[in-house]
């Protein structure tokens, strides 16, 4: 639904005061993003058939920890 929203509505637009902070770039098709108690963050990215991985962020790099 994001990616609709995306392609019709154009990249999401900060308002004032509020900031980002980029992880990691080039991730394929994530479907979910969880931080755990020690601020390392993982995502589940979605692949055809049904295949998916799930993958450490940490530094800007990425870990598999599940997946293919």
């Amino acid at each position: 639904m994001l990616g609709l929203a995306h392609i019709f509505l154009g990249p999401p637009i900060l308002a004032d005061g509020y900031k980002y902070e980029e992880y990691a770039s080039e991730l394929p098709v994530v479907s979910a993003l969880a931080f755990d108690g020690g601020g390392d963050l993982y995502a589940t990215l979605e692949e055809s058939h049904e295949q998916g991985r799930l993958v450490l962020i940490r530094d800007g790099h990425q870990s598999e920890i599940l997946g293919h």
